[in-house]
């Protein structure tokens, strides 16, 4: 990865594949601690990356970058506390749906694309409508920091990791379902 990480674009801290390939193009999604998303393609399934785009967007340390499942939009979360909404096509911002006072840890679209989960140094994950710019459930932990968030994939359980806990929810209702420990 350092021959084809671009100079002064700082160390990766994330990355992501797409979960869909046009033709015969794998595309991945990289953050750097300069705050900056690069994004690959892999044309004919080898490993001769072509640099499709960097993306400027964040102050510091990307954390988490995710491709929604239609590989389309990718979405990313940094230290200082953005949650950006990025077209992968064309590689121009869609949408800073909030400028949290903390890190953005962790990111999850929702199976449909329609909702997000974001994670960070506080105890709650934010389940996102991406549309509408709104928060829809906030689900709350008994830890601090949450360090890991993903959505279940048929759209009914998302699961947050914080401490040495496991937590599951409902996400239509935003109800807890169960902890592990």
């Amino acid at each position: 990865l350092k021959d084809i990480l671009p100079a002064n674009e700082g160390s990766i801290t994330t990355v992501h594949w797409s979960p869909v390939k046009k033709g015969d193009t794998l595309f991945a999604a990289a953050g750097t601690k300069n705050g900056k998303i690069l994004i690959w393609a892999y044309r004919g399934f080898g490993f001769d990356p072509i640099l499709k785009y960097i993306l400027p967007g964040h102050g510091s340390n990307v954390n988490s970058v995710e491709w929604n499942y239609a590989g389309d939009k990718l979405a990313s979360g940094g230290n200082d506390g953005k949650l950006l909404i990025w077209d992968t096509g064309s590689g121009v911002l869609l949408n800073s749906l909030f400028d949290y006072e903390y890190p953005v840890n962790s990111i999850s679209w929702s199976p449909d694309g329609k909702k997000l989960a974001v994670a960070g140094n506080s105890n709650q994950v934010d389940i996102w409508d991406v549309e509408n710019k709104s928060v829809i459930h906030s689900l709350f932990l008994e830890q601090p920091v949450v360090n890991a968030v993903a959505w279940g994939p048929k759209d009914n359980f998302i699961a947050a990791a914080a401490g040495r806990r496991v937590y599951l929810w409902n996400s239509s209702d935003g109800l807890e379902y169960y902890t592990y420990e």
